[in-house]
């Protein structure tokens, strides 16, 4: 559907969809609107693989998010107009109009190698080779901290188990011994 092209399977098929389409025959047109990019009030309207927005109160731009203030003052990135005097700011921006996201990542908070990606009054780490979480604060396997001859994956499980044993760091199973009488 909607442009999309489908390859038949063994009783199955699957869909390419052409980009603002998904689902599993490209029938569900992507809503570009549910994460409500309008700022300051503005309305969303959504079309296929795009969106636009109608500003009010002085909102101007592609996301509404520049308003024009009576003195001639522009306030920026959702900033509300003040008078007198600079531009209210909202989270995560600073500066007299609002112009300037505030970095985030200054106080470097990715820890073991990661790298720190700014965003709006937040960050994400990309963390380096094993490691996870939020910050890369946590070690994915530490070869010491896996048991009974367990060996560390570089991702998904922390340790490579043995046959016969089971568990995050191979600390589930039992070694049989068998004695032969003789």
């Amino acid at each position: 559907m909607h442009g999309g092209t489908c390859t038949d399977g063994v009783n199955s098929y699957t869909c390419a969809c052409v980009l603002g389409y998904t689902g599993s025959s490209c029938e569900t047109d992507i809503d570009e609107c549910a994460s409500n990019p309008c700022m300051n009030g503005g309305s969303c309207a959504d079309e296929v693989n795009y969106f636009t927005c109608a500003c009010v109160n002085g909102s101007i731009g592609t996301l509404c998010g520049t308003t024009e203030c009576g003195d001639g003052t522009v306030c920026h990135n959702g900033g509300a107009c003040t008078n007198p005097g600079p531009c209210d700011c909202v989270t995560g921006f600073n500066g007299t109009m609002c112009e300037t996201n505030i970095d985030d990542c200054s106080t470097t908070p990715c820890m073991n190698g990661g790298v720190c990606v700014d965003e709006v009054n937040s960050f994400t780490c990309n963390c380096a080779a094993g490691y996870k979480g939020d910050t890369c604060q946590t070690v994915l396997c530490d070869l010491s901290n896996c048991q009974n001859g367990g060996t560390c994956t570089p991702f998904g499980h922390p340790c490579n188990c043995p046959p016969g044993f089971t568990g995050d760091l191979c600390e589930n199973g039992k070694l049989c011994h068998v004695f032969i009488n003789g």
